[in-house]
């Protein structure tokens, strides 16, 4: 029988492994849209409660990395307060380096384990635990639950992510395969080698029968991650998927009570097809039992749970109705589609694969009006507004028609709810401003982060070009920068095969990248209102 102290031994040498481990490899540092407190107050609104505003909340990371998360939302809120923690002292050193360029003064990060978290300071109005709940040993799961319940604020939300039961099951196959398969690797980069030739011999050579089958289907996508993904999530020492009632037993121990899931479609049934009524039947009344069973009908792998203190649980109504929406803001990416169905003859569909049809020509202007917004938001009052300002009457049962049909957009996933509104810049103006944030990451590295707390790759026209978008520049002034960079050899344009070299074709170039650059960074919601420029 093992002794306190032998355990706690034991317990700080896996502590230190996994310290050593995320310093080798750092995970990759991005920020995760679904994590943004005004997407978790939107859906804790859509739920009956009422969060506390963004703008001058309190925020609490637990496993910030290099703050790819925390610091956009921190140079996004300058009153709110944000603290980021993490076991790698090599990734919080990147953190404060990133922050202190960008001159941020409302953020700290911390070198600092979870389990020695001071929890005297109650007040955290949201803490978000992204991808760290499933990758960590026992007794720090049950000390992160801890935690969001002694430094939850009263109406504080906690957003906590990890790897569920059973749809998790084939890849664990998949990883419990490569740990064998380098077990006697004790160098990471060789350890990571060896398992990225395994997963390619795995996709190639599995057995045509329905277990090879899904053990090809997990190696090709495992295949196409990137090389963190795969070193921390199949190669790491913990990585313990649980069944989602598993994990809410552990939250309702430590005093926390399910709010919901933080993309609300995934809560619906119908959204799973002709199983809908079934997981109605089986979960009954018992929300916890209908989501597992959800889980268990779709294989879903992932979730990102919202979770409250136990004395929120009165004011929850998961029966959300339209007039909730009225206030908030809404994202899409979807467009107009053409459609042969006489009775909907009109539909909208986003890249997934999501549509919705409507037959009511008031609601379809409306949603046109929306994609016109993007990539920036709409909301109720604003489409209300646009559709009096271009002549269209609009009747109590037209405007009640619309807010039933942002509602329906919203539960099918064709739409995101945010608590504060985004208003994205376009190309067009004589002098393009990016946002700050990008402008400053462009210079040190190849990736950065948009209006939508979405993650953006650039290429090297484009990291030379975003620091020059501070509204001071021209397209002409733009133009001779790139035309600059290509003399003095640090760009250089590639046609066919061959390196450009005539000035007349290099011209040509210069202007092609020139617009297709602010063609993307307008899409991708990296430029700002012009009206807003002199604030970035």
């Amino acid at each position: 029988m093992m002794t306190e102290s032998a355990e706690a031994s034991e317990f700080s040498v896996a502590q230190a492994k996994v310290r050593t481990s995320y310093d080798e490899v750092p995970y990759a540092s991005y920020p995760y849209a679904q994590s943004h407190p005004c997407r978790i107050a939107a859906t804790a609104s859509l739920l009956g409660l009422t969060p506390r505003d963004v703008e001058t909340a309190s925020v609490l990371e637990i496993g910030c990395a290099a703050g790819g998360n925390l610091i956009p939302m921190a140079a996004a809120y300058p009153k709110a307060r944000f603290l980021g923690i993490d076991l790698s002292s090599k990734q919080i050193d990147q953190a404060r380096a990133r922050a202190k360029r960008l001159g941020l003064a409302n953020i700290e990060f911390r070198h600092q384990d979870v389990t020695s978290f001071e929890k005297s300071d109650r007040g955290y109005d949201y803490i978000i635990c992204h991808g760290v709940y499933s990758w960590v040993s026992d007794p720090v799961r049950d000390a992160i639950l801890g935690l969001c319940a002694s430094t939850l604020s009263p109406d504080g939300i906690a957003y906590v992510s990890y790897n569920v039961l059973p749809g998790w099951r084939p890849r664990q196959v998949v990883r419990d395969a490569m740990l064998a398969h380098v077990a006697d690797i004790a160098d990471p980069a060789q350890r990571l080698s060896q398992a990225r030739a395994f997963i390619d011999f795995l996709n190639a050579n599995a057995p045509k029968s329905p277990y090879g089958e899904a053990i090809r289907e997990v190696a090709s996508w495992l295949g196409s991650m990137g090389a963190s993904y795969v070193f921390h999530e199949f190669l790491e020492i913990d990585n313990a998927p649980c069944t989602f009632k598993d994990f809410m037993k552990a939250a309702n121990r430590n005093g926390l009570v399910f709010l919901g899931e933080c993309e609300l479609r995934s809560m619906l049934p119908e959204n799973y097809g002709a199983v809908a009524q079934t997981i109605r039947t089986l979960g009954g009344n018992d929300v916890v039992a209908a989501e597992q069973y959800i889980d268990v009908f779709s294989g879903r792998t992932f979730r990102q749970t919202l979770l409250v203190p136990a004395a929120r649980l009165p004011a929850i109504s998961r029966n959300v109705s339209p007039d909730r929406l009225a206030s908030l803001h809404f994202l899409s990416s979807f467009a107009a589609v053409p459609t042969d169905d006489p009775n909907f003859p009109h539909m909208f569909k986003d890249a997934i694969g999501t549509t919705f049809k409507t037959r009511i020509d008031n609601v379809r202007r409306a949603f046109q009006l929306i994609q016109a917004s993007q990539p920036g938001s709409s909301s109720y009052p604003q489409l209300l507004d646009q559709l009096k300002a271009a002549g269209r009457p609009l009747t109590p049962a037209d405007q009640a028609e619309i807010l039933k049909s942002l509602q329906t957009a919203l539960m099918i996933g064709l739409l995101t709810a945010s608590t504060r509104p985004i208003e994205a810049g376009r190309r067009s103006v004589e002098r393009p401003v990016a946002l700050e944030v990008a402008r400053s990451d462009a210079v040190h590295g190849t990736s950065t982060v948009n209006l939508r707390h979405e993650p953006v790759e650039l290429d090297v026209v484009a990291r030379h070009l975003l620091p020059l978008l501070d509204g001071t520049n021209d397209a002409a002034a733009l133009a001779a920068s790139l035309n600059q960079a290509v003399k003095s050899e640090t760009i250089g344009f590639v046609r066919e095969g061959q390196r450009v070299t005539d000035d007349a074709e290099i011209e040509a170039c210069i202007a092609d990248h020139l617009g297709r650059v602010l063609r993307q960074l307008e899409g991708q919601a990296v430029l700002l209102p012009s009206e807003t420029g002199a604030k970035a």
